[in-house]
């Protein structure tokens, strides 16, 4: 898979991401090192309607700017770039970030031409009930 940048650039790895697996680990490209510039990256997660899915971010490290303009990460409430915005972060955090949502979130990346950080770590996971075990 690759993503593909704003420009010319290309970065190729995992940064365009559909899954339905019940947990797992979304990193920006290159994490911990350094992310990349010129990068708009999708990660969805889709799962039955009726399943709460809980991601929390403990590391976030990107470039600040008064608005979140330059690089930043957004939660959206869906599964497309036309999703319901439910927040956009930048600068560094140190506090983790916890989100929860029943059946599908995005996680969505954009960085501009300087300043590359850490960037963010976060994990999802699912709560267990009778429409988990029924699926399972």
């Amino acid at each position: 898979m690759h993503c593909k940048p704003f420009l010319q650039f290309q970065f190729t790895g995992v940064c365009n991401v559909h899954t339905n697996a019940t947990s797992g680990v979304i990193t920006t490209p290159n994490y911990p090192d350094n992310y990349p510039n010129y990068m708009d990256c999708l990660w969805t997660i889709q799962l039955h309607s009726s399943i709460l899915i809980t991601l929390e971010c403990q590391e976030l490290a990107l470039e600040y700017n008064e608005g979140c303009t330059f690089d930043y990460m957004e939660i959206l409430a869906g599964v497309t770039l036309g999703s319901s915005v439910l927040g956009r972060y930048c600068g560094v955090y140190k506090d983790s970030l916890t989100f929860e949502r029943d059946g599908n979130m995005s996680i969505r990346f954009v960085s501009d031409k300087d300043n590359e950080f850490h960037g963010f770590r976060c994990e999802y996971n699912i709560h267990k009930g009778e429409i988990l075990q029924e699926l399972l």
